[in-house]
């Protein structure tokens, strides 16, 4: 019976890791063609409407062909024209942006940055009233190198105007950014050359050659291997605050268990104190104000006492209530003091305002009152 250790057993999924970015040749030379396709669109005007030219890679054998013959041919031997081909000729290093990667087998130069929301950070306002941090994810992608490729560009036609077409086109894109919707390389134009010429079977062609050059950059697949831990986790944090309170009883702090008569009865593991604190912070009566005389600045609450905080930590303040006088709300910037007297609590406004209380008027407090 043969036993197999699973725990080595391993299953990528789609989202175990970023996929890695990888920039070869192939994908520069591919380029130019998907530019051509997508963007240059060469056309000309044969007299029964416009056709597309086709531009194909000059493999080793049709380079030699063309080399020798001057013209692009099908199998049967006949001219392919219009047609435009091109050949990589060489690549170099690109001496303005050197890369040094210290250590080719273990890259140490590479761009760093965060993936803004993900599954393990998604956007939530809770995380705003608790200072809580999501774990972040970070992508770690090589520096790639820089280099510069050249390009020979051969195209045919049967007519002169139809090359002027094209050759106007591809002047006007020369010094822009050839490539696809991913990549993207800066490209010139130059050593323009044109001719006319006559094939074996008398058919006249119409040639025209140029040298591209594009400042492109490679990442090579096995680089970016290289590097480790391409997608990481920041930790996952949250800022909890705490407010210091020295002038209470350990009497009062002893933790209320489960069936006590307390005013924490059914709230099992909270102080007493801790129980009539929160009933301070949450209390909002509302009193109704008598007017002792026509036209007065001051209002008397009957029998109206203001809550005092159980920890003694808190001060009752007229900013702990609200005034509405005939169902408008009294601006706070008028009011001279809100004061317990005796039994009764007494409002002030400043008697020189332009108005002042009514026998009449109804006047309503809320706030923290027994």
């Amino acid at each position: 019976m043969t036993i197999k250790d699973r725990h080595k057993d391993t299953t990528k999924r789609n989202d175990d890791r970023f996929q890695d970015i990888k920039i070869d040749l192939r994908d520069i030379d591919a380029s130019i063609k998907y530019y051509f396709d997508n963007i240059i669109l060469p056309k000309i005007d044969t007299g029964y409407g416009l056709i597309d030219v086709p531009i194909i890679y000059s493999t080793p054998s049709r380079w030699t062909s063309v080399q020798k013959y001057g013209t692009f041919r099908d199998k049967d031997g006949k001219i392919m024209a219009p047609m435009i081909t091109y050949k990589r000729t060489g690549i170099a290093k690109n001496d303005d942006m050197p890369v040094n990667k210290i250590s080719a087998e273990n890259p140490q130069l590479f761009y760093t940055y965060e993936e803004q929301y993900n599954s393990k950070n998604r956007y939530s306002q809770f995380s705003k009233l608790t200072g809580l941090t999501p774990s972040k994810k970070i992508h770690n992608v090589v520096v790639p190198d820089y280099v510069v490729l050249s390009y020979d560009i051969i195209i045919w036609t049967d007519k002169l105007k139809q090359m002027n077409k094209i050759i106007e086109i591809m002047n006007y894109y020369a010094g822009s950014y050839w490539g696809t919707n991913k990549w993207k390389f800066k490209s010139q134009i130059d050593d323009y050359s044109d001719s006319s010429e006559v094939g074996s079977d008398s058919a006249k062609i119409i040639k025209w050659s140029c040298s591209l050059t594009l400042n492109g950059y490679i990442v090579p697949d096995i680089y970016a291997k290289h590097l480790p831990n391409t997608t990481t986790y920041s930790p996952e944090t949250i800022a909890v605050s705490f407010d210091v309170v020295d002038n209470l009883k350990e009497a009062e702090l002893a933790p209320r268990g489960i069936g006590s008569n307390t005013s924490g009865e059914g709230l099992p593991g909270l102080s007493e104190v801790l129980i009539r604190l929160l009933q301070y912070i949450d209390k909002q009566n509302s009193k109704t104000a008598d007017i002792p005389v026509v036209d007065t600045n001051i209002a008397i609450f009957s029998n109206a006492t203001l809550a005092v905080s159980p920890t003694g930590d808190f001060t009752t303040t007229v900013d702990d209530f609200m005034f509405f006088v005939n169902g408008v709300f009294l601006d706070p910037n008028v009011i001279t003091s809100f004061v317990q007297s005796g039994d009764d609590a007494t409002l002030t406004i400043d008697g020189s305002t332009a108005w002042l209380f009514n026998i009449d008027d109804e006047i309503i407090a809320i706030g923290k009152f027994n």
